[in-house]
């Protein structure tokens, strides 16, 4: 039993001090992954090279705020699904009871259990589970959006001469079509030990690679432009107009009014530790409840999307009932989760943080013996997260009446809804292989559209 025990204590102990990172600075570049979109359209990034006019354009939702703003909600949902991502399941493919009749623990006959979720059922006195689980998150949309089109209307800071009258060329503006890559391979090491008959202990410990690649194709939209060959009276102006992208001539800078701007970043390490006490109250036939506290320890740098930056308690109840061939299980929750730097201000001097939204969750299905070591699994995944910082599509009228796409940020609840199928098979003794496939169902919130799973564990 010594080894036993030490096996696991290898996995508990491991982990690492929390990250401190900085905030994003807009004039001396960082490589951090939260810092890519406001280092996008920073002096760094998305810049106008007129010497006689500096680019002073902002949100138009926050004219006292760079551009980006708009885009902040990205980041905060960013945090939302690393705080509730569905980690590979430590409970036991295998459980073990004590047979009284016979005086000895055996193993339970029946399905060898979820993958995604929880039963209520624990591995069994002084029995150990070590395994291991590769997912792959590839994010295609939030709140309904393509993260390949995202538009963004970039306005111009209003202010007034000392004479009271605000120049025309304030109502010029950019607009922006802006493709988000988003990607995250994620492994997890997870263990459980039973410390007795109804009461056992878990931990699961990812590991991240994350790679966010943002591009902006970006257009000034001149409102009131000079004409070609001529000088605007304006002598503030340089070669007649005040916004362009490249100044090397007076032709070069009336026709370049578009130009694509480019930032990426990687994060790798270790995520975000999830530490799980489960017991048994109330344990029947068939029939089995338990309780038990999940904790998500902010181990995982959040400035490099590694991790959601804040303390998550998570207590919940979980039910199955076993057969031998077919046994169902739900298990609900209520997470509440701690104040992040994802769901904050990162542009700004100390950083700021905000409060990662609370969500309900709740998970259930069955698990279905189709013989003595191959169980097929199917799952509802799903989370109501409330009040969080959303996108949705609107548009900005000009001061001529053209029309241009945009997104604004809201705030809002919403549900998020997935089906996780998969295969557990047991090969020799008790390794048991996994492969499961998780598919969005609808579009709250930052969405992969489907999720691929392949892990092991094993029992001593």
């Amino acid at each position: 039993m010594n080894i036993r025990v030490s096996l696991f204590c290898v996995l508990l102990l491991t982990v690492c001090s929390v990250s401190l990172g900085q905030t994003c600075s807009n004039t001396a570049p960082t490589n951090e992954v939260i810092c890519t979109v406001p280092q996008l359209f920073g002096p760094g990034g998305l810049t106008l090279p007129n010497p006689r006019h500096r680019a002073h354009f902002t949100d138009l939702e926050n004219p006292n705020a760079p551009g980006f703003q708009a885009f902040r909600p990205i980041n905060t949902s960013i945090g939302e699904e690393l705080a509730t991502l569905p980690l590979a399941s430590g409970g036991s493919g295998v459980s073990f009871t004590f047979d009284r009749a016979l005086g000895i623990v055996t193993a339970t006959e029946g399905s060898l259990g979820p993958i995604l979720t929880d039963r209520a059922e624990t591995i069994g006195k002084k029995r150990v589970n070590i395994g291991a689980a590769y997912q792959y998150f590839g994010f295609d949309s939030i709140d309904g959006i393509d993260l390949h089109h995202l538009p963004q209307v970039v306005g111009h800071v209003q202010f007034t001469l000392p004479n009271g009258v605000r120049p025309d060329f304030e109502n010029d503006y950019l607009t922006t079509d802006n493709r988000v890559k988003l990607n995250l391979h994620q492994v997890v090491l997870f263990g459980i030990i039973g410390l007795s008959s109804r009461v056992d202990f878990s931990v699961a410990i990812p590991f991240e690679s994350v790679h966010f690649k943002v591009s902006s194709d970006a257009t000034i939209v001149r409102t009131v432009p000079c004409e070609l060959n001529q000088t605007c009276s304006d002598s503030s102006a340089e070669f007649g107009e005040y916004h362009f992208f490249d100044g090397s001539s007076f032709q070069a800078a009336f026709t370049s009014t578009n130009k694509i701007f480019t930032n990426s970043n990687n994060g790798a390490g270790l995520g975000d530790i999830v530490l799980r006490g489960k017991g048994v109250v109330y344990k029947a036939e068939k029939t089995s409840v338990a309780v038990g506290l999940d904790l998500r320890v902010p181990t995982g740098d959040a400035e490099n999307f590694l991790g959601a930056g804040a303390v998550g308690v998570t207590p919940f109840v979980a039910a199955s009932y076993r057969t031998s061939v077919i046994s169902p299980h739900v298990w609900l929750g209520y997470q509440w989760n701690g104040s992040s730097v994802l769901a904050g201000n990162p542009s700004t001097a100390t950083g700021g943080t905000g409060d990662l939204p609370h969500a309900f969750i709740y998970q259930g299905g069955a698990d279905i013996r189709a013989s003595s070591r191959v169980t097929v699994v199917a799952d509802l995944l799903g989370e109501r997260v409330f009040d969080a910082n959303r996108l949705k599509r609107a548009t900005f009228t000009d001061v001529h009446g053209a029309v241009s796409p945009n997104l604004v940020p809201f705030k809002a609840s919403y549900s998020a809804n997935a089906i996780a199928t998969g295969i557990k098979v047991r090969t020799v003794g008790y390794l048991v292989l996994t492969g499961n496939l998780t598919t969005r169902l609808d579009s709250g919130g930052l969405r992969a559209d489907v999720v691929p799973l392949f892990g092991l564990s094993y029992v001593f």
